[in-house]
């Protein structure tokens, strides 16, 4: 039997481009496909339109949502494809009549899991061909790295979404970033990294429609940071996996800062103070670009398909362009609200170089990567390391805590003040692995910069392809002076096989917290706290779904969030979340697929229902305290309705176990007893 084929297609207002795209569709060559349009919100007639396609065409599936950004429509489309291949049209874009068959039939005689497809540059005067150069074959297979490379160097092969066809695996952990442009950006070396070969064929398949207030023509501050930023993701992830293609993407970070900037310029130069903030990340990436060529000549690689400056006294020229700006918003800044705020800032740099000058003769215990952003899952593991440390420290020694924002901003001095003695920890989660390259490079860079014994903290390992990369992956950690403690039996497993560290398997550290807020005796009422990022496997009609099943059971039902969309800085960790586990504690009910909810529920002694997510560790960390009776862990959906019930209809459950004994050797290797 054929292969299905879902083609996803986001709309947003498209009212005047919709149809030509729809007809396009439905009119493929190729017959057994799903149609699912995701109606995001639109404000036009799109959603008539839609509706009127579905009254001619079974195969179309309408979802109709709340505006969620491309992103976030694209990410429905994958959770409710069906297909065994997706590809992604966007709504005012159009695709040939054989686009589909052509590109399975190249998948069929390759037996690759993605197919790059050419395609054309269209506006209202006609269409064009990209890349002419390669029409001369039909389609060319590349292995993983050679196409990797082509798509970084991004002539060849761009990181459109669009002019691409997949294999269904290659989303079951990747997920577009919400509230991104560039989007596709910032996930395609990941998909490409999962692919052991790639078919690239140059014959134009898609009309790729150029429209005036397109987001490629928009030079808006938030477009051009978040193209910043998919690049600069790109070659955190190329330090850690691929080395080699450093230098590429260091090119094509100064290429686009040339390119950029004058644009950028204009648009701050035409907004309001309120803009300093932005202007300020756009300034850090600048310095780091600048990092990048200041100190080896091979870090730098001049690109054959464009003309480049060779010298390294580029980043003069980019201060020559960002003087006059720079000037204009200092002096803004002064006269505006932002002054009482920015001296705060600067107080607080100050007070951390004070502590960081006190402690450098003593001996000190270092805890490094605390996060100060909005996930309270992530604080609750920053706050509890350091309460089991300060419990734990051995004679003689200090506490020394430092956030991911000033280990960057004051590294060489942090140098300064570690000695020899010294000890090394890191902070732990759910971040060990290729899924959160930011977090990976922020840990080696840690190992390389201190030669003193280093500790990571309990911690999930995970990698989107296990058998292929771990082993690559596992070489660095192994060859360094490191202990780690992970927090699940899969995570342990796993590493034991690859890496030749000492490892320890503890429970998450947030279990190690005793004495919080009593849990309340007034419970009501059902809190329902679902992941909306890449680590769902919850479709949204799945999450309709258990909402409906939920109304059946209490009046009222709760969605909240343990993301609260504000900064949690070192002196408000215990404040906000006591905050959460009071609020937390008045429910009869919570149910959830994130981990940290899971364990706030336990420590607080709230009935909870844990669902599955991407990874292990939800169901992982469940078995350290599976014997409680008012928790329960399911990966089948279908329960959740009969398991509520009973909870709901339960008063009397027992206590929070007593782990302690389960810490045992974390509590050793704090203390420097394990040998």
């Amino acid at each position: 039997m054929k292969p299905k084929v879902s083609i996803i297609i986001p709309v947003y207002n498209v009212g005047s481009y919709l149809a030509r795209c729809l007809d396009s569709v439905i009119n493929q060559t190729y017959r057994n496909i799903e149609i699912v349009i995701i109606n995001d919100g639109s404000k036009d007639e799109s959603l008539s339109i839609c509706k009127y396609y579905c009254g001619i065409d079974p195969r179309i599936k309408l979802i109709t949502q709340n505006n969620k950004g491309l992103s976030g429509a694209r990410n429905t489309g994958i959770d409710n494809a069906s297909g065994d291949y997706i590809c992604f049209v966007d709504s005012d874009d159009w695709i040939e009549r054989d686009y589909v068959s052509f590109a399975i039939d190249i998948i069929n005689r390759t037996n690759v899991s993605l197919v790059v497809l050419g395609y054309y540059n269209s506006d209202d005067l006609g269409s064009r061909i990209v890349n002419k150069g390669w029409l001369d074959k039909k389609e060319t297979v590349f292995a993983h790295d050679e196409a990797l490379y082509l798509l970084v160097e991004d002539q060849q092969i761009k990181s459109h979404a669009w002019d691409k066809v997949y294999h269904r695996n290659l989303f079951n952990t990747i997920r577009f970033p919400d509230g991104k442009n560039y989007e596709d950006l910032f996930i395609m070396h990941v998909i490409f990294d999962a692919c052991s070969e790639i078919a690239i064929s140059k014959q134009p398949k898609y009309h790729y429609y150029n429209r005036e207030d397109s987001i490629a023509r928009n030079y808006k501050t938030k477009n051009i940071l978040d193209y910043f930023e998919a690049e600069f993701q790109r070659r955190s992830y190329m330090e850690v996996m691929h080395p080699e293609l450093v230098a590429l993407q260091n090119t094509k970070l100064m290429e686009l800062l040339l390119s950029y900037y004058p644009k950028f310029g204009k648009s701050m130069s035409d907004s309001k103070v309120k803009y300093a903030k932005e202007y300020l990340i756009f300034k850090k990436y600048i310095e780091k670009i600048q990092m990048f060529y200041s100190y080896k000549h091979e870090n730098f690689t001049v690109n054959k398909y464009n003309v480049m400056y060779k010298a390294f006294s580029l980043h003069k020229l980019t201060y020559k362009f960002i003087s006059p700006i720079a000037n204009a918003f200092i002096s803004r800044i002064k006269r505006s609200k932002h002054k009482f705020a920015i001296k705060i800032i600067l107080y607080k740099s100050k007070d951390f170089v004070r502590i960081l000058g006190s402690a450098a003769k003593k001996k000190k215990y270092i805890l490094i990567g605390i996060p100060e952003y909005d996930n309270l899952g992530d604080v609750a593991i920053g706050y509890a390391e350091q309460l089991f440390m300060r419990n734990n420290l051995p004679d003689g020694y200090e506490l020394l805590v430092i956030s991911e924002n000033n280990f960057s901003k004051y590294i060489r001095r942090i140098k300064k003040a570690v000695n020899r003695e010294d000890v090394i920890f890191i902070q732990g989660g759910g971040n060990f692995g290729n899924q959160y390259f930011d977090q990976e490079q922020l840990r080696r860079k840690i190992i390389i910069s201190f030669p003193n014994r280093i500790i990571l903290m309990p911690s999930t390992f995970f990698m989107s392809s296990m058998e292929k990369t771990a082993k690559k992956y596992a070489a660095f950690y192994n060859k360094a002076n490191i202990t780690i403690f992970v927090r699940e039996q899969y995570s342990y497993n796993y590493m034991k096989r690859y890496f030749s560290n000492k490892i320890f398997l503890v429970p998450d550290i947030v279990l190690s917290l005793e004495n919080l807020t009593p849990s309340c005796e007034l419970r009501s009422g059902i809190g329902v706290c679902l992941r909306n990022d890449i680590e769902s496997k919850i479709s949204t009609s799945e999450k309709t779904k258990i909402k409906d099943s939920l109304f059946k059971i209490a009046d009222t039902i709760s969605v909240f969030d343990t993301c609260i969309n504000m900064p949690v800085t070192e002196d408000r960790q215990d404040e906000a979340l006591h905050a959460c586990w009071k609020d937390i504690s008045r429910y009869k009910l919570v149910v959830t697929d994130k981990l940290h909810t899971l364990i706030f529920c336990v420590l607080t002694r709230t009935p909870c229902i844990a669902l599955s997510n991407y990874n292990y560790k939800i169901k992982g960390t469940y078995t350290w305290f599976k014997d409680l009776d008012y928790v329960a862990y399911l990966d089948d959906f279908e329960q959740i309705e009969v398991l509520a019930q009973k909870f709901i209809r339960e008063e009397n459950f027992t206590l929070y176990p007593d782990l302690r004994d389960k810490f045992i050797p974390l509590v050793l290797e704090v203390r420097g007893k394990i040998q």
